[in-house]
């Protein structure tokens, strides 16, 4: 059991950087001023929300192995951490976004990274028509405070059972100037 408890949970790991290459859209409007997201933005903190087939992971862990809530939350704790150190890992530290439409990234191994970029309604898209776009829910925008969210799910038979459960992961970045 516990060797498929943990396939399940590496699995979810793997869905992760698919959240950085294709993202949900919201339906909402809202404009955004362009002119307060120009600047270098560092990133502060992250909030990571994962599901299975619509629930937490500790209540899918408890429900598929008929397992205690103490240990599916102990056992969704690791991979939570696991889920938060892979993110840091892959996601930049910087992103300098200038007004003539370009951005710089930069990745806590100080290596760089370029794109275009444009706002839509309340969508940060960069590299916008190629294989890397990417969509970010702009949440808030302020002077010095810039909050997005970025979610993605995959379908795969995680439990080996013949059925596709949906994993799906939300990702709320905040980065400050």
């Amino acid at each position: 059991m516990k060797t498929k408890i943990t396939r399940i949970l590496a699995i979810l790991l793997l869905v992760l950087p698919m959240v950085f290459l294709s993202c949900e859209k919201d339906e909402d409007s809202s404009s955004v001023d362009t002119n307060k997201i120009i600047g270098l933005w560092n990133y502060q903190s992250v909030d990571l929300d994962a599901t299975v087939n619509g629930k937490t992971p500790i209540a899918f862990v408890m429900d598929e192995f008929d397992v205690p809530e103490v240990i599916a939350q102990g056992m969704v704790d690791e991979f939570m951490d696991e889920l938060e150190d892979d993110f840091l890992s892959e996601f930049p530290n910087s992103i300098d976004i200038k007004a003539d439409g370009t951005y710089v990234v930069t990745f806590t191994d100080s290596s760089t990274d370029n794109g275009d970029w444009e706002v839509s309604g309340d969508k940060l898209i960069v590299d916008k028509g190629s294989v890397y776009e990417m969509q970010m829910t702009i949440v808030s925008l302020t002077d010095t405070k810039l909050i997005v969210k970025l979610t993605d799910s995959q379908k795969e038979d995680i439990t080996e059972d013949g059925i596709d459960e949906t994993m799906s992961v939300t990702a709320t970045i905040t980065y400050i100037k």
